[in-house]
């Protein structure tokens, strides 16, 4: 317990030379929006940041090991590769023009490519 209470209190003190760096040179990232767009307090911005932290690590990890499963399972590759062709059939090439609505909840196999990939972790 204690070395989780130090590793808590270095996180903050890290968190907070980051937000006083930030005041000194502002920067266009999502921590320059937070710092600069108002509204939250130091705290505030600090739990925010941190929630971005984790959020960031699981989102890596899914990723990591859904690239690991696709490169070790190259039927799995065409599977899914298949699976986006049939569902993206009659969509405009330019994937800005598609509804995330309409397109995301008919890719079965890519759910099942992520959800291995989550229970893999």
């Amino acid at each position: 317990m204690r070395k989780l209470a130090l590793a808590y209190g270095d996180v903050g003190l890290y968190l907070t030379e980051l937000l006083a760096r930030e005041r000194l040179s502002p920067s266009a990232t999502l921590l320059g929006a937070l710092v600069h767009g108002g509204g939250l307090t130091e705290e505030g911005t600090i739990g925010n940041i941190f929630i971005f932290a984790l959020a960031g690590l699981e989102t890596t990890g899914t990723l990591q090991y859904a690239v690991l499963l696709l490169a070790v399972h190259p039927e799995i590759q065409e599977w899914l590769y298949q699976d986006i062709k049939e569902v993206l059939d009659g969509e405009s090439a330019d994937p800005t023009e598609w509804d995330y609505n309409k397109v995301y909840p008919k890719l079965v196999y890519c759910l099942c490519v992520i959800v291995s990939s989550l229970l893999s972790m």
